[in-house]
């Protein structure tokens, strides 16, 4: 049976992050109302940024906007991860999730997302400023998959 006419249940809207021109990965916040305006979930994750952080960023950004710092970074990234390609990323501000249980951390990372070419996952890398592969601490893999375990 269809409905004969739309009717709105929900509406959500989230925020993206960007700190000094900088985009910011893992800080969220979000709201869903339902069609009377009513809060029906929200979130935020919003950690502080250190300012030597966003300064370090942005001379990152500004590095690679340069015509030669951007194509011999890539041509370390490359080195490093052939699967690349010609994929073409970004400098954000990367930090733990807010899910995550261990000590927070925060980098400036060159961030790509690279499509697999079978149609399958996408794959999101991230590389430090000398094009050096990068693993966020919750991305690394710890043995145990929870504390029963142990």
């Amino acid at each position: 049976m269809q409905p004969t006419e739309s009717r709105l249940l929900w509406y959500t809207t989230h925020l993206d992050r960007a700190v000094g021109g900088v985009p910011v990965e893992g800080s969220y916040a979000f709201s869903a109302l339902d069609a009377d305006g009513r809060v029906i979930t929200e979130g935020v994750y919003w950690p502080s940024i250190p300012a030597k952080l966003v300064e370090r960023a942005r001379d990152f950004k500004q590095r690679l906007e340069s015509g030669t710092g951007q194509s011999d970074f890539q041509a370390a990234v490359r080195r490093q991860q052939p699967i690349v390609r010609e994929a073409i990323g970004e400098v954000k501000i990367v930090h733990t999730t807010g899910s995550y249980h261990g000590e927070f951390a925060a980098q400036a990372l060159y961030v790509v997302v690279v499509r697999n070419p079978n149609g399958g996952k996408a794959q999101i890398l991230r590389f430090d400023d000398t094009g050096a592969p990068v693993r966020m601490p919750e991305e690394v893999p710890s043995g145990f998959d929870s504390e029963k375990q142990r």
